[in-house]
C-alpha cells in the first residue's frame, strides 16, 4: 500500500465511510478505489484517470487534492498527453461566404425597411375598416327599438316602486364575527445522544417538512423509524432535497459531510448540537409530535 493510497483510506475510516459508500459517493467503480488504496494504478483506464479518481476521492472523504498532489508527488503519476476517450478537435477551417452569399447579405436591410412599410399600410387599411364599422353601428334607433326602450323604462320604474317598499322593511342585522384561534406555534429541542448522534424533538406544528440542501458535495441518507428509505445519494452544491415526513412519528437522517450541509424543519433551520466541523459525520434523528387542531 503506497503512503497516498494509506492517507485516503485512513480519511474514509475516519468518516466511517465503506467502499460500498465511497462508490455510491463518488460514481467510481470499487475496484477502481481499491486500486487507489493499494497504490496499483495499473487496473486504470489510463493515467489521466489516476488523477481524476484520487481527485473524487480525495473530496469525498474531506481532503484537499491540490495538497495530496504536492505532498505525495512519487505516489501520483504524471498525466502525461492522455486524453478522455472519444475526444475530437473542434478546430474548423473558415470558409469565405461565395458572392451570391455576401450579395444577399447586402440587400438584407433594404428587403426588412419594404417589409416594414408593407405592415404599416395593412395596419392603416385594419383601422380604417374598424372605423367604417364604428360610423355603421351610430345610426338613428329604429322604431322597434324606440318601443322596446320604452318598455325597459316601463319596468325599471315598476322595480324601482318594489325596491321602495322592500326598503321599509327592518334589515337583518349582522353575525358577530368569528374570532379565529391562534395557529400553534412550532418548537424545536435538540440534545446530543452520543458523540456524532444527536436527536431533535418538534412539536406544535400540524406538517413535517424537511429540506436537506448542500454547500458541497455531500453523502445524505434518509429513513423513518421502520427503515423506510425516503432518499440515499450523494448530494453536489446548490442541490437541495425536501422531504414531506408529516405522517412519520420519528426520522432517521445519516449525514456524510455536515459542513456542506443545511437542514431546515418547515423552513425554520436546525441548530446543530454537535460542531459539524469536529464531527464531519454524524447521525440525526427527529421526533415529531403532531399538534391538534383546535375547533372553531
Amino acid at each position: 500500500m503506497s503512503e497516498l493510497g494509506n492517507r485516503l483510506k485512513q480519511a474514509r475510516e475516519e468518516k466511517q465511510l465503506t467502499l460500498d459508500d465511497l462508490q455510491t459517493m463518488t460514481k467510481i467503480q470499487k475496484r477502481y478505489l481499491v486500486g487507489i488504496e493499494e497504490g496499483n494504478y495499473k487496473i486504470m483506464p489510463g493515467q489521466f484517470y489516476v488523477r481524476a479518481f484520487i481527485k473524487q476521492y480525495a473530496e469525498a472523504v474531506g481532503l484537499d487534492p491540490d495538497q495530496l498532489f504536492e505532498e505525495y508527488k512519487k505516489d501520483v503519476p504524471d498525466s502525461g498527453q492522455d486524453e478522455l476517450p472519444g475526444q475530437l478537435s473542434r478546430v474548423q477551417t473558415q470558409r469565405e461566404l461565395p458572392e451570391s452569399a455576401s450579395k444577399a447579405i447586402d440587400l438584407l436591410p433594404k428587403i426588412l425597411i419594404i417589409l416594414l412599410i408593407v405592415a404599416a399600410a395593412v395596419v392603416i387599411w385594419m383601422v380604417n375598416q374598424n372605423n367604417s364599422g364604428s360610423e355603421k353601428a351610430a345610426k338613428p334607433k329604429s322604431e322597434s327599438e324606440s318601443i322596446s326602450s320604452e318598455v325597459k323604462m316601463d319596468e325599471s320604474l315598476k322595480n324601482k316602486e318594489t325596491s321602495e317598499k322592500a326598503e321599509e322593511k327592518p334589515e337583518p342585522q349582522p353575525e358577530p364575527a368569528k374570532i379565529e384561534p391562534p395557529a400553534p406555534k412550532q418548537a424545536i429541542s435538540g440534545k446530543s445522544t452520543g458523540t456524532a448522534s444527536s436527536t431533535y424533538a418538534v412539536s406544535g406544528a400540524e406538517k413535517l417538512e424537511i429540506e436537506i440542501s448542500a454547500k458541497g458535495s455531500t453523502w445524505i441518507g434518509v429513513k423513518n423509524s421502520k427503515g423506510k428509505s425516503f432518499f440515499s445519494g450523494v448530494l453536489n452544491s446548490g442541490k437541495m432535497q425536501k422531504i414531506d415526513a408529516s405522517n412519520e412519528n420519528e426520522v432517521k437522517i445519516r449525514i456524510g459531510n455536515m459542513p456542506n450541509t443545511d437542514i431546515k424543519v418547515n423552513g425554520e433551520p436546525l441548530k446543530y448540537v454537535i460542531d459539524p466541523s469536529k464531527k464531519m459525520t454524524q447521525s440525526i434523528t427527529i421526533t415529531y409530535t403532531k399538534a391538534e387542531k383546535s375547533s372553531s
